[in-house]
This record gives structure tokens, C-alpha cells and sequence, in this order.
């Protein structure tokens, strides 16, 4: 057995990671298939704002 140690380093969202946060919500809401995908402005709504706004 190997035993692994991660080392996992946080830090603060920089300003300009901001859109590339909205651009991982969005591409994380499921839609099925042979479904129109919402517009992309669906993450301005109040429940999905909650996941990057004032980070």
C-alpha cells in the first residue's frame, strides 16, 4: 500500500477570476439531453448569485 500526501494551498479569488467562476456555474447546471440550455444569464438570478457574489 502507498500512502499519498496532498498538500492543498488556498488563497483568495483574485478580481479577475470573478467571470471565470460564472463561467464554471453555468457550465455546471445540468440540462438533459435534447433540452435548450437556459441563457446564460440565468446565473443573475438571486439563487445562483449566491455562488459568487461578494467572494
Amino acid at each position: 500500500m502507498v500512502e499519498s500526501k496532498m498538500c492543498i494551498l488556498l488563497r483568495e479569488l483574485r478580481e479577475n477570476e470573478t467571470e471565470l467562476l460564472k463561467d464554471f456555474l453555468y457550465e455546471a447546471i445540468f440540462i438533459p439531453e435534447g433540452v435548450e440550455p437556459p441563457a446564460r444569464k440565468i446565473i443573475e438570478q438571486p439563487e445562483l448569485k449566491i455562488y459568487y457574489e461578494n467572494l
